[in-house]
């Protein structure tokens, strides 16, 4: 037992080079798109998986560059710390492009109609140029005017931060009004039953609906 135990710690160093950028590649990508990580059932497999590709990446990188003859680089330590590298330039490189509306754009070019984001209002929202948006509340009967300045998503709600709100009764008179930038009212997404978009010219967002 005592000696499976040290073959265990001897081989340790070789065993987290096989997890260790896998599992970073998977915890900065869901940290980059805000995806939730429901089960780690999976998790150790996947980033074994991805582990191995970036060691190939590695070694051929390694021998494609001939790097064996630079004579202060040692060849061991560069197939442990490089896969650790790439794995977290192109996680996050990766998770970029995925986010943008370029990717958007490219599954709409193969015919493939579907959202790549877990919410919706991340498909329609656009809070960079700002979009004008009015909601209608279920119980209360309110309706709300307001440009959606940020978008989070907490546990299983969704927030919409509106900054310049009006908010008006069921008669159309209004409640309360805010002219300035420097005040927020937060709605929560699972009291509106309907809401209207107006957004900016500027916005890429029907320009890419469009195509």
């Amino acid at each position: 037992m005592v000696s499976f135990s040290l073959e265990i710690i001897k081989e340790l160093p070789k065993l987290i080079s096989y997890f260790v950028p896998g599992a970073l590649f998977i915890v900065i990508s869901q940290f980059i798109c805000s995806k939730k990580n429901t089960t780690y059932e999976y998790f150790i497999f996947k980033s074994l998986i991805i582990s191995y590709l970036m060691i190939l990446i590695s070694n051929g990188v390694f021998t494609v560059l001939n790097l064996e003859s630079v004579e202060f680089l040692d060849a061991d330590i560069f197939t442990k710390i490089f896969p650790i590298i790439i794995s977290i330039i192109s996680s996050y490189l990766l998770s970029i492009f995925y986010m943008s509306l370029q990717y958007e754009s490219f599954l709409k070019f193969l015919k493939i109609n579907r959202t790549i984001h877990d919410s919706f209002w991340t498909d329609v929202l656009d809070c960079k140029h700002g979009t004008y948006i009015t909601v209608y509340l279920k119980e209360e009967k309110l309706k709300i005017t307001g440009i959606v300045k940020r978008h989070e998503e907490k546990e299983d709600n969704n927030y919409l931060s509106l900054a310049k709100y009006e908010i008006y009764d069921c008669e159309g008179k209004i409640i309360k009004e805010c002219t300035t930038d420097d005040r927020r009212i937060l709605v929560n997404t699972r009291d509106i039953f309907m809401c209207e978009l107006i957004y900016n010219p500027e916005s890429k967002k029907m320009a890419n609906e469009k195509r």
